[in-house]
């Protein structure tokens, strides 16, 4: 898990003992390395949607490069996520 993400589902979080359950649970998934590939792919998959239209944000361009370059689907429930499938090949997590 990348630690803005842990951060984000951390975020409004403000009953202290759902805080502290929600980060217990949390703690469970490791921390994904962010390094140059991934800001580098970031900034492609920005471009890439800019060409297609779509804004985008930068949290969401790191998330689609890390999913990118790991062949991994996207857990979200951001619809945002579905409109970037098309141009750079991300896929919403399906579960089962």
């Amino acid at each position: 898990m990348m630690g803005m993400i842990r951060q984000e589902l951390l975020t409004g979080v403000t009953n202290d003992l759902a805080w502290e359950r929600l980060r217990a649970h949390l703690r469970l998934f490791p921390d994904a390395l962010v390094g140059p590939d991934e800001h580098e792919e970031a900034s492609l998959c920005a471009n890439l949607c800019i060409g297609a239209g779509l804004a985008t944000t930068s949290v969401d361009m790191l998330i689609c490069a890390m999913a990118r370059l790991h062949g991994l689907e996207v857990f979200t429930t951001d619809r945002d996520f579905l409109r970037y499938e098309k141009p750079l090949g991300v896929r919403p997590y399906q579960p089962g």
